[in-house]
């Protein structure tokens, strides 16, 4: 009983605070190539970052916006900072394009910029570490704007043979390496073992995804929790059980989940589990419990946040 009620001042501390810093509109901006504009489907709607502004506007506020710069073709090198000298790489003068790069993302005063620069770097000709020092010199940009910057990964690309594949399964990993919590996953499970698209994700250009790999795309920034780690900047960044940086995800499987979810590697035979939403109130509470088995179904879509024991804390996307 004493446990409970120490939950429910918690609750109520955290709702209230959350109520009042974590519903306010958000800036989202995009940079990136033909993924984020919408190439290789019928219609743009369906491409990732239409899909998560009306996201947000359903489930997070109705005055979110995501503001996308994307243009087809593009490299990492037309959206550095401005100043930054042209590259120049099989034959070709590659510049700084000041009107879609990280400098005119900044100058929107965004919450956070999207970067999503999947596969053009491979097919014109960059090293990889002329990839990952781009990649970097945008992180440092956004830093020194104080501005949070999550990068998706590379994705796998099919007209380019085996051994660009390699690299761009290679350059995927140094992403997720540099980026850690703030790298979003456009990878696995999207291409074969050789690298190339999976022919189910395939528009039929072997480089683009078509609707269904990018309703998976969706879900991943989904999975990412921007919101809510945006939140953790602006109101709990004091609070201990409640950390800034994103949550774990990994622990969680399956995650975005529709039906159930099973809490994994649980050491303790018995346990507390405790359910957030995005609100801050307390949904379900399980006292010594021995189950790792959470039955979603009758949880609106949405993200939710798990305590177990009243200190680990994991994001769970509800689909």
């Amino acid at each position: 009983m004493k446990k409970c009620l120490l939950l429910a001042v918690f609750c109520l501390g955290t709702c209230i605070s959350y109520a009042q810093n974590c519903s306010s509109p958000l800036k989202i901006v995009v940079l990136g190539s033909s993924t984020a504009w919408g190439n290789g489907l019928p219609s743009r709607d369906s491409a990732w970052p239409f899909r998560y502004a009306r996201y947000l506007k359903a489930s997070h506020n109705v005055d979110d916006t995501v503001i996308n710069l994307a243009i087809g073709g593009y490299t990492t090198q037309q959206i550095m900072p401005n100043g930054t000298p042209p590259y120049t790489t099989l034959g070709i003068i590659i510049s700084v394009d000041t009107a879609h790069n990280i400098t005119k993302a900044i100058s929107l005063h965004p919450d956070a910029i999207i970067v999503n620069m999947p596969t053009n770097d491979e097919a014109k000709g960059f090293p990889l570490d002329k990839q990952r020092a781009n990649f970097l010199a945008l992180k440092q940009a956004a830093e020194q704007a104080h501005i949070p910057l999550w990068a998706s990964t590379t994705q796998p690309r099919g007209n380019l043979g085996y051994d660009a594949a390699t690299r761009l399964r290679q350059m995927k990993d140094t992403i997720i390496k540099y980026f850690g919590a703030y790298a979003i996953d456009f990878y696995t499970g999207m291409a074969t073992n050789r690298g190339f698209i999976t022919p189910l994700y395939n528009s039929g250009d072997d480089v683009h995804f078509n609707s269904l790999g990018q309703s998976i795309l969706f879900s991943r920034v989904v999975a990412a929790a921007i919101p809510d780690s945006l939140c953790g900047y602006k109101s709990i960044a004091t609070t201990p059980t409640l950390p800034p940086m994103p949550p774990k995800q990994g622990w969680l499987f399956p995650n975005p989940a529709t039906n159930h979810v099973l809490l994994q590697d649980i050491i303790e035979t018995v346990f507390s589990v405790a359910v957030y939403n995005s609100s801050g109130a307390l949904i379900h509470l399980q006292q010594n419990t021995m189950s790792n088995r959470l039955d979603v179904r009758n949880w609106r879509p949405g993200i939710y946040f798990i305590m177990v024991n009243q200190s680990q804390r994991y994001k769970l996307v509800k689909m």
